[in-house]
Order: structure tokens, then sequence, then C-alpha cells
């Protein structure tokens, strides 16, 4: 049959080798982007490619964003290579990657992570978040009612996400006990051990 081989894998095998190529495509990709400026490391964090799935590509100018990295694997290194420097792509771990594109989050950081918010009560609450998005929208955009409620929507969901995690885990990430919600709350997800479980949850 010449150079051509055809091999018997079942689906568990067959997706296993698929991940590994995947994750050799990646550490390959994040070694030599830029000629290997980041060393397989975050440049604002540190985390290394020890830790490969937590590494991501962030697009700081979404409009040159074309496809995602976890696609480009059909590409080739070298032609994703090229592709990641053209959209001006920079590897960040997952974390960093979370604060950067935590945009409402950071506009209202202050309010969000306010000392002894939760001495206030919820209408008090409700009426801070309002004043403050009334005061940091731009003149142009004050009768656009629709923006404005979604960005009320979103500050009180922060809140409310910190709520639950400085009452129930004790303000940090249960993993790795570093990431708390004054250093980076926008990168505290949620895991449900239980898969599916989420469903049932109102």
């Amino acid at each position: 049959m010449g150079k051509y081989r055809l091999h018997s894998y079942c689906k568990e095998c067959e997706n296993l080798m698929r991940r590994l190529n995947e994750a050799k495509f990646k550490i390959e990709v994040i070694n030599n982007i830029d000629d290997r400026k980041y060393n397989g490391k975050c440049p604002e964090c540190g985390t290394s490619i020890l830790k490969l799935p937590a590494l991501e590509m962030h697009h700081s100018i979404k409009e040159l964003k074309t496809i995602n990295f976890s696609r480009m694997y059909k590409l080739g290194v070298k032609n994703a290579i090229t592709r990641l420097e053209m959209e001006e792509a920079v590897l960040l771990c997952s974390n960093c990657h979370s604060k950067r594109q935590a945009i409402i989050f950071n506009e209202y950081l202050d309010l969000i992570l306010k000392d002894n918010l939760f001495y206030y009560s919820a209408e008090d609450i409700e009426n801070l978040v309002v004043n403050a998005v009334d005061n940091n929208l731009k003149i142009k955009d004050i009768t656009n009612w629709r923006r404005k409620y979604e960005i009320k929507t979103k500050v009180m969901e922060w809140i409310k996400k910190r709520a639950v995690i400085e009452q129930v885990y004790d303000s940090k990430c249960v993993g790795c006990g570093k990431i708390s919600v004054k250093n980076n709350l926008s990168s505290l997800d949620f895991h449900h051990t239980i898969k599916g479980i989420e469903k049932f949850i109102r």
C-alpha cells in the first residue's frame, strides 16, 4: 500500500490522539510566535506552558480577529503563527485574558469592589449602580435607555457574583487559592463537578 497505512482506532483513542496533536500544535505556536518573545509564559503573571490549557491568544483589536485559536489547528504551525501575528494577537493565560476582556467590569471596578458594599441595603446598592452608570455614560448616550439598562444589569451581576464567592467560597478560587475577588474577580467561574446539574438550577 506504499506510504499510506490504514489504522483501526476506537473513538476514544482517536479523540485522545487528536487532543495530543492539538496540544503539540499549540506548544509549537506558543514557543515560536513573535520570535519566541514569550518564552512559553503569560507576560503578565508568568503562568507557564506547563499549564498549557490555561494559555490563550488575546486580540486587543477585535476587528482584526478572523478565527479562534482553537480552530487554527488545520492551518498548520507556520500559517497559524503568521495569522496570529497579522492579527496582533498576544499570549495571555485565561485569568489575565478574562481580566482584559471584562470591559464593563473594568469600567465599574471601584463600585463592584467597593469596601463594605454589602453594609448597604439592596435598594441602596441598586441606586449606587444607577447613579454610577448615569454619571459614567457619555452625553451622547444619555438617551440610550437600552444601553444603560444593559450596563446596569451587568454591573449588578458582577456584584451578585462577588457576594456569592465571598460568602460561599471565602472570596477565592478553591483550586489554587491565589485568585481572589479582590485581585481578579473577572476570572473566577463556577465549575459544576456533576455534569448536567446546572440545568436544574434557576
